[in-house]
């Protein structure tokens, strides 16, 4: 396994997230998958988030159920 998705988590906001006071980054209800260190500077800068591990095996077997569909309809 990849140590780049190791240290991925997915994000998701329960607010906007606007750190400068000028323009919104991520939306409220915005999902992301970004570093781990990353998650949790922008937790600690005050944002409200939930931060989950990235689910490598889930994100695969999705993707070959897709193909595989895909494949039964040519």
């Amino acid at each position: 396994m990849s140590n780049r998705l190791d240290n991925t988590r997915v994000v998701t906001f329960k607010e906007d997230y606007n750190p400068s006071g000028k323009k919104v980054i991520y939306p409220k209800g915005h999902e992301t998958a970004i570093h781990k260190d990353l998650a949790e500077k922008i937790k600690s800068n005050g944002a409200k988030v939930d931060i989950k591990e990235f689910d490598q095996k889930k994100k695969i077997a999705a993707a070959k159920e897709v193909a595989e569909k895909e494949a039964e309809k040519k």
